[in-house]
């Protein structure tokens, strides 16, 4: 007679306060492991590379602004899949939506912005990003709202 073990993946429903900080942590750690082993292979030195990636990034106001600048949008975007990931909605497309937001805002400050007060003008902009994302989501989410249509095929 012989038994079978079965492996299963299930969502844990009383997860342990730890388990939140070692998942990322570990993740970023396998990431590290992973790239030092691709730059060993191109022939550089691994702890160079990351000290120099280090320096440039996080010890000069700088690099901590020119860091913070590139990654808000993609921390955003981020953000607004895991809403969407949350309600088991598969957003494939939010990268998309993010450069049609970003085009209709600068748009929006480049045409509407100028003749208004500031806060008015950052509000215009605003509100144009937003919108051009909206615009650019809407026909997948409504061929989903109303024929049921699943979202990754219909944003392919």
């Amino acid at each position: 007679m012989s038994t079978r073990m079965h492996l299963a993946l299930e969502r844990r429903a009383n997860p342990k306060w730890w388990h939140a900080i070692a998942a990322p942590v570990g993740a970023v750690i396998a990431a590290l492991i992973v790239g030092a082993i691709f730059l060993a292979l191109a022939g550089f030195s691994p702890g160079a590379v990351y000290s120099a990636l280090f320096e440039a990034s996080f010890t000069t106001a700088y690099g901590i602004t020119d860091s913070l600048a590139i990654a808000t949008p993609l921390i955003v975007t981020a953000l607004a899949a895991a809403v969407a990931f949350r309600m088991n909605l598969f957003n494939i497309g939010a990268e998309g939506q993010l450069y049609a937001g970003a085009i209709t805002a600068a748009w929006a400050g480049i045409a509407v912005a100028p003749g208004l007060p500031a806060p008015a003008a950052i509000g215009a902009v605003l509100l144009a990003g937003a919108v051009g994302g909206l615009l650019f989501a809407l026909p997948m989410a409504g061929l989903r709202a109303w024929l049921g249509t699943n979202e990754i095929i219909t944003s392919l």
